[in-house]
């Protein structure tokens, strides 16, 4: 069977090497068959007429899973993006290093943490993929592979195209190898939480959290019912900490790495950060506290909901979890206030995009500006600009997918 029959006949089209890959690209634009990133998935009937009725297959790199160069004594590991992010952290535990990002189950390899950009609660301390990606090799729509950045921390002149790259969602090219930067593994962990039901305060304890200085690894601001969610069983865990279930109320959680007497240092001057709001911490169990963080690595999967990710400022978030919450009694959200982003929860994507015109009448009024990353109905992933003049960066964008893939063939479900 020749290539193009195959891409024609199969969903899924599972590449073992750089050829494979190479080759099955080359036939997909002589053919005009989308390509789109990860395992198989169900498409929604709108989807189908966003592809305008062209077949399409689901890249599978998950046999592209080795490890091609590690050096620990520079801090630095050169992987096949199928790599697994928890397979990749097992191995590195051999060397105790650590690649500090947090994936919810093993199915989460580097090739997805590159095409989303976003590497969960830890990016609060260690910059997120943008910082921890180095160097990749990616493969563009022609089949022609492309290397940028390299396997030191310093080593762009120029353009920086790894980032661009990263967060890119496979819609330029095809990362098939990365050089990825490495830290020592942690040698224990504590998280503390604070609650109140002024969420405002929480913000506030945030900012001087942040403002301290103090290495926090996590800093995360949630609603307390998306902590029950993610307790599950567990139940009691949460109501140690206070939590009570017919309230609206709002959870801080901080998370500290290092050598145990440094813990221990860090958790005491940040406890002491909240005394002086007249917030007492708490610590949380070790064990529960791992399983929220992994689960709050990505939320939306975990919910099996679609979000509504939002940039905003301290003063915004402050505002969208206090007053534009109150009139959706039942919203799940976190927040990462020092990273300006906020994320809220839907059950389906209707009622997403009516959360999304919720927020954008709440601002209007302030003609305040504001960037919403959502699904819409073909569940093509959007960025609207709310307020901002974006005519510039939307020819920008054009004019890279043009260069990048002029046939249009990679990830067309997807806005760069």
């Amino acid at each position: 069977m020749s290539m193009s029959n195959k891409l024609e006949a199969v969903r899924v089209l599972q590449i073992a090497s750089q050829e494979e890959l190479t080759k099955a690209l080359k036939e997909a634009a002589v053919n005009n068959v989308a390509i789109l990133p990860g395992l198989e998935r169900s498409l929604p009937q709108e989807a189908e007429s966003k592809l305008k009725n062209r077949s399409c297959v689901f890249l599978d790199l998950s046999k592209m899973d080795k490890v091609l160069e590690h050096c620990p004594e520079d801090q630095v590991i050169k992987v096949e993006t199928g790599i697994s992010v928890n397979k990749l952290n097992e191995y590195l535990r051999h060397s105790k290093q650590w690649w500090p990002v947090s994936a919810l189950d093993d199915t989460v390899t580097v090739f997805d943490v590159i095409n989303s950009g976003e590497g969960g609660p830890l990016d609060n301390r260690f910059g997120g993929p943008r910082q921890l990606v180095l160097g990749l090799d990616v493969t563009l729509a022609t089949g022609e592979v492309t290397k940028c950045g390299g396997r030191v921390v310093k080593n762009v002149t120029g353009y920086d195209l790894v980032k661009l790259f990263v967060g890119s969602a496979a819609t330029l090219g095809v990362p098939t190898t990365a050089y990825l930067r490495l830290y020592a593994l942690p040698e224990t962990e504590k998280t503390i939480a604070w609650l109140s039901n002024d969420a405002n305060v929480l913000v506030d304890l945030s900012q001087r959290l942040t403002l301290s200085g103090l290495p926090l690894s996590s800093l995360e601001l949630i609603d307390s019912h998306l902590l029950y969610d993610m307790a599950g069983n567990d139940t009691n865990q949460v109501e140690k900490l206070g939590v009570v279930l017919h309230q609206r109320q709002a959870m801080l959680l901080a998370r500290l790495h290092g050598h145990a007497a440094e813990v221990d240092e860090l958790f005491n001057e940040s406890l002491s950060v909240g005394n002086q709001l007249k917030l007492p911490g708490k610590e949380l169990d070790a064990e529960f506290s791992q399983s929220v963080w992994i689960k709050l690595s990505s939320a939306a999967d975990f919910l099996g909901s679609q979000s509504l990710d939002i940039s905003a400022s301290w003063t915004q978030i402050g505002r969208i979890v206090e007053k534009w919450r109150a009139e959706h009694k039942f919203l799940l959200w976190q927040a990462r206030p020092n990273m300006s982003l906020i994320k809220v929860f839907a059950p389906d994507v209707p009622s997403a995009l009516e959360l999304k015109e919720s927020l954008k009448a709440f601002f209007k009024p302030h003609d305040e500006t504001l960037a919403i990353a959502f699904a819409d109905e073909e569940l093509e992933r959007v960025i609207e600009f709310v307020g901002q003049d974006t005519s510039c960066a939307e020819q920008l964008k054009k004019e890279l997918k043009a260069k990048f893939d002029p046939n249009g063939i990679l990830n067309p479900l997807a806005a760069l």
